[in-house]
């Protein structure tokens, strides 16, 4: 039976596996060329759901193939976040099953929101593309704003696998190319319509191809064009300890983890012991310590001796401070800037926490329940009230991304100034050797590309990279593999139009494909 003509269970089903079939476009498999074949498959089930009677029955059909297929996408895309339960599976483990399940089903009805609103002006033709493609880019952004926002695997993303078409979300973000990648993966639909406006529909569709085409060119042109030399005065370098998450619950392994860490640190990307004789910047990852090292002065005293008195230490670090009346002690997930005689210098404490991960929502009563997160830490974790933008002697501004923070297009650079680069460190330790890890780098290598800033990230176990302001990975560390990265810091190229107006180019796109959609329904009644 035909797409269109499928109902009740068997429509929902497709839709479900329409939308597995999809994740395959994003890494590490990367196919992105699939969304060929599932985008075209769900404006069929759309059809058919376009013929149920009644606007709100019709609207209700529609949103039910919607969510199936975000189910069915972000199901397999989102498996991973179960790895964190299994760090301490003692505590977490029965916890597993819901979190997997009830985060895609959640995360799936801004995609049923999107094909619902979509069904309320569906006709036949190439108009309920536009439409389609409207309301899911609006989705998506919906979906990486409400309820602290989560924008995994962004449709959009399905136009950034090859290097050349990245280029584009320079231009209008990767929010921006859900839109796009809606219309252009969807257009091969146009060829099959057969009704009286076939050939608008087939036009329209030739012209999202030639539009892709065009993209690919000029993304070619652009990787083309010289990048200006890096700063050789600012010598970098990254270390990823490989430390698995399971270590750092082990008693006593406080002083065998450190000591790892500075070892490490001493030696070069060849593993000779070079003490830092020439690195400027030294770069740790996200929560590297399993103790307050801001709290232990011989933990500082032991890093201003690796120092030397000319390297500045970047690193991630949970940090206690005392709050309110009378005084509480609270934590941050941090970034610390240490100079070299191991003074802390500068401090960016992380913003967008992690829900249920780094705070539990509604805490007074779900932790009635027996609920805590995954940090075990009484409270949660504060949120940072500082501007995303640091500065320490000897080191370009730069803005500091802190793990997941790294996913989020309009926070990357921070209001005021803009940085010379984009620092991301991350604890991927938690999610082991899985498809998490591969599409956490490679949305941050996208915030390269939007910002037209390099970007450095230092991982814990993986992927700890130097990319360049083009989004393209200079040199790179794969998961589970100890070692150092050292580098040249990449220059930044002037701003992009993303870097400048940010999500108001959406709202633009949004208001072009209306208008356009208004145009083509005027010219069809007319023809």
């Amino acid at each position: 039976m035909k797409l269109p003509g499928l109902t009740g269970w068997r429509r929902l089903a497709a839709a479900f596996g329409l939308g597995a079939a999809s994740v395959l476009a994003m890494p590490p498999v990367g196919w992105w060329l699939v969304l060929f074949v599932t985008m075209p498959g769900v404006v069929l089930l759309l059809d058919g759901a376009a013929a149920t009677p009644g606007a709100w029955r019709r609207a209700r059909a529609g949103a039910a193939v919607g969510w199936w297929f975000g189910f069915g996408y972000l199901l397999p895309g989102l498996y991973w976040i179960g790895g964190a339960f299994l760090v301490e599976a003692d505590k977490f483990a029965a916890l597993m099953p819901f979190a997997i399940t009830l985060l895609p089903a959640y995360l799936a009805a801004y995609y049923g929101l999107a094909t619902g609103a979509a069904m309320l002006v569906w006709r036949p033709g190439f108009g309920r593309l536009l439409a389609l493609a409207a309301t899911l880019g609006a989705g998506e952004w919906l979906r990486g704003h409400w309820f602290t926002g989560f924008p995994w695997n962004a449709l959009g993303y399905g136009l950034t696998i090859n290097d050349a078409l990245a280029q584009s979300a320079s231009l209008v973000g990767v929010t921006g190319l859900t839109l796009w990648a809606a219309l252009i993966f969807a257009s091969p639909v146009g060829w099959l319509d057969t009704g009286p406006h076939k050939r608008t529909a087939r036009a329209c569709s030739a012209a999202a191809l030639a539009i892709l085409a065009a993209a690919f060119a000029w993304g070619q042109w652009t990787l083309a064009q010289p990048v200006p030399p890096g700063d050789p005065s600012v010598r970098l370098r990254l270390v990823q300890p490989n430390i698995p998450e399971k270590d750092k619950f082990q008693p006593g392994s406080q002083r065998r983890i450190f000591d790892s860490i500075l070892e490490l640190s001493r030696r070069n990307a060849a593993g000779e012991v070079d003490n830092l004789a020439i690195t400027t910047v030294l770069i740790w990852p996200e929560e590297p310590l399993n103790f307050l090292m801001l709290d232990s002065p011989e933990a500082l005293s032991e890093i201003g001796a690796l120092l030397g008195g000319h390297t500045t230490l970047l690193t991630g670090a949970i940090r206690a401070q005392a709050q309110g009346t009378p005084p509480q002690r609270r934590f941050f997930n941090s970034l610390v800037a240490i100079d070299g005689a191991g003074h802390p210098q500068a401090i960016y404490d992380k913003i967008h926490l992690v829900p249920f991960g780094e705070y539990l929502p509604y805490e007074n009563v779900l932790s009635s329940f027996g609920l805590e997160n995954l940090t075990r830490t009484a409270g949660g974790l504060a949120e940072g009230t500082n501007p995303r933008h640091l500065e320490a002697a000897g080191v370009p501004s730069f803005s500091p991304l802190i793990c997941y923070e790294a996913i989020f297009p309009d926070e990357a650079a921070g209001p005021g100034a803009r940085p010379h680069w984009l620092l991301n460190v991350t604890n991927d330790a938690w999610f082991g050797e899985q498809t998490g890890p591969y599409q956490h780098f490679h949305q941050a290598r996208m915030r390269a590309i939007e910002q037209g800033l390099p970007l450095l990230r230092a991982a814990i176990t993986g992927i700890s990279a130097v990319v360049d302001a083009k989004g393209r990975t200079q040199s790179s560390l794969p998961l589970l593999t100890a070692g150092v990265l050292d580098a040249n810091l990449p220059a930044a190229l002037p701003p992009t139009p993303y870097g400048r107006y940010g999500d108001a180019l959406l709202i633009l796109q949004l208001l072009a494909a209306i208008a356009l959609f208004v145009i083509i329904q005027l010219a069809e009644s007319l023809w």
